[in-house]
């Protein structure tokens, strides 16, 4: 009788916890063993119900979209590694390349992958200042030259960087960005303190620029841009001929969703390591958590705190959500500087509209704990 009793309890805690967090036993998709064809030369179109999802669910999204107030460019959703939900407003088309701004970090974050791999560059943890004898810095010290690469892609660089807008326009003005952004003085110990610091990136193109011999376009277009078929972009360079880091790239909504789609791969591509497979992993993983819509900050990569999906993140509504869990690729373009709505599609339209949905559990961590040690004090009161 008692062992029964033990038993039963055993099974209801595990039961309580296979009901209140479904989603944690999901099975990863091996998304690099599954793929039937890569959109180099162009994405293909399917219906979405071929690729497990509820078109209705999608057409209240479009109603959503038509109805609301924020300013959209775009909206393209990839399930499966195809396209099954597209619109475009204000004019725009598949065609047009669109302003990226800090999304442009995250393919900064590639290419720095890409060019540790390849050799240009040793580590993330080479010293900042390494990079850059022929300078003379200002405000030196020993916390400045701690500062490594890392702590730049992590936004924990240290430096004094009041806001990023103000301190952004006065890094355009100066004479030189890169010589700007060295002589910055420090505000914390470097790795110490997130602070998002658009100028940070600028100092990666400039070590791409050094280390590769040649622009992070050139680079980019090289490596990256060409293997993945991203044949439409600018990229606009600063007063030294390096190319602005932090933003200021240009390329198109279904551009934008083949990096999602290499990341969502692990970084290959047609068979091609593209972006080794640690970075990807390593760059999307929580370093810091950030001061802004509680999300936590990988290597230019921002991550959803509950760990459904990760995103790259530009001013006025550019994002390229990669939501490994469902195979899926969603990338918003807009003009707009009101709140983003997105989070809200994603949870009310996007994620509902896989057949294989499972809601996100309500209760956090520590509500698990608590319930599985509730249970367990019980089964052990029985045990006497």
């Amino acid at each position: 009788m008692e062992n029964n009793i033990k038993k039963r309890l055993v099974i209801t805690l595990l039961l309580c916890l296979v009901l209140i967090f479904p989603t944690s036993l999901r099975v990863e998709v091996n998304a690099e063993s599954v793929r039937d064809y890569w959109p180099t030369e162009k994405w293909q179109i399917s219906s979405p119900e071929e690729q497990g999802m509820d078109s209705s669910i999608l057409d209240n999204l479009s109603d959503y979209i038509e109805n609301d107030d924020f300013n959209y460019d775009s909206v393209v959703i990839v399930k499966n590694g195809y396209i099954v939900f597209e619109k475009y407003f204000n004019y725009n088309n598949e065609n047009n390349t669109h302003h990226l701004f800090s999304v442009t970090k995250s393919f900064v974050s590639a290419l720095l992958g890409i060019a540790i791999e390849q050799g240009y560059i040793q580590s993330i943890h080479q010293r900042v200042i390494d990079f850059f004898p022929d300078y003379t810095i200002d405000n030196l010290d020993e916390i400045k030259e701690e500062m490594t690469i890392e702590h730049l892609i992590t936004m924990s660089s240290g430096f004094e960087w009041v806001s990023d807008f103000p301190r952004w326009y006065d890094m355009m003005a100066a004479p030189n960005q890169v010589q700007f952004m060295l002589d910055l003085p420090m505000e914390y110990s470097p790795g110490t303190h997130f602070k998002y610091n658009s100028g940070s990136c600028q100092l990666i193109t400039a070590i791409l620029q050094n280390t590769t011999g040649e622009t992070a376009l050139n680079f980019a277009q090289e490596v990256l841009f060409d293997p993945l078929g991203i044949d439409q972009f600018y990229w606009q360079f600063d007063k030294q001929g390096i190319n602005i880091g932090g933003t200021l790239l240009y390329t198109t909504p279904r551009d934008m969703a083949r990096l999602g789609y290499l990341y969502l791969n692990n970084g290959t591509w047609d068979g091609k390591q593209i972006v080794p497979k640690d970075w990807v992993i390593n760059s999307t993983k929580p370093y810091f958590r950030s001061s802004m819509e509680s999300t936590d900050y990988g290597y230019y990569w921002w991550l959803d705190r509950d760990g459904e999906y990760y995103y790259a993140w530009g001013s006025e509504g550019q994002k390229i959500f990669v939501i490994p869990d469902y195979d899926l690729v969603v990338v918003f373009t807009a003009s707009s500087e009101t709140h983003e709505p997105y989070e809200y599609l994603l949870e009310n339209y996007i994620l509902p509209a896989n057949l294989d949905h499972s809601p996100k559990a309500s209760l956090g961590i520590f509500s698990i704990i608590s319930f599985s040690i509730i249970i367990l004090i019980i089964v052990k009161r029985k045990m006497k």
